[in-house]
């Protein structure tokens, strides 16, 4: 399993790295965290003028989004991703993909199946395990996917390939930057290719593998249930 956490900026590298390995291994399970590209943030002093004022704009949306009744949350849906962020999500697409490619490439030296090279991914990196699912080749396709709260571009429409792996959605009710896994879940099915969608009353998002106290805490378990079916884990 490729492991990618998010986010574009800076790797949640210890909640949706190294923790979600350490219980795939667990179960037996091979994981390889992912360090993708991510976009420049310039000094630690940049970023963190960088991360207060994004901070500030989400609190001003979601006040607004609040006065309105909510009919702020889906503004701008149907704009899509260009400059500089979308070649860093290129960017690391790209990185997701090269990264099945190495496992797969070093599958017998390491002792794993090759055919059984799956890659998930938490918010940015759900984003890279989606389009792993969606744009690959033989050689870079995975086996399986699981986009966990994944970023996504809005307006966007989804075109599932042929040869679309199984794959599992995960979100909360009240994530406030991904609502994308039922439309996802539901292109999937009407491709006639295999998905599972889980929807938790709450949890927001990037809740991770920490408990928060949330319906969410257990979701590690049904998908460790879904591994299980599609016969990928003991």
């Amino acid at each position: 399993m490729v492991v990618a956490p998010g986010a574009f900026r800076m790797l949640s590298w210890d909640s949706e790295g190294t923790q979600v390995a350490d219980w795939l291994q667990r179960h037996g399970v091979a994981a390889f965290v992912l360090k993708y590209r991510l976009t420049d943030t310039g000094t630690e002093e940049e970023f963190a003028q960088s991360e207060a004022r994004a901070a500030a704009n989400r609190g001003r949306a979601g006040a607004a989004a609040a006065g309105r009744g909510g009919a702020g949350a889906n503004a701008g849906r149907g704009a899509g991703v260009a400059g500089p962020q979308a070649q860093i999500r290129a960017m690391a697409a790209a990185d997701g993909l090269r990264a099945i490619e190495v496992v797969r490439e070093h599958a017998l030296e390491w002792h794993l199946d090759p055919a059984k090279v799956g890659i998930m991914g938490f918010s940015a990196g759900g984003y890279v395990a989606l389009q792993a699912a969606l744009d690959h080749t033989a050689a870079n396709r995975p086996a399986f996917a699981a986009p966990i709260y994944a970023c996504c571009e809005n307006g966007v429409e989804i075109k599932v390939p042929d040869d679309a792996p199984p794959v599992f959605f995960l979100h909360a009710y009240n994530d406030p930057v991904s609502d994308s896994s039922p439309s996802l879940f539901l292109a999937w099915k009407a491709a006639g290719k295999p998905a599972e969608l889980h929807t938790y009353a709450a949890g927001g998002h990037g809740f991770g593998m920490p408990p928060h106290g949330q319906p969410t805490d257990g979701w590690i378990e049904r998908f460790g249930d879904w591994l299980r079916y599609q016969k990928l884990m003991r």
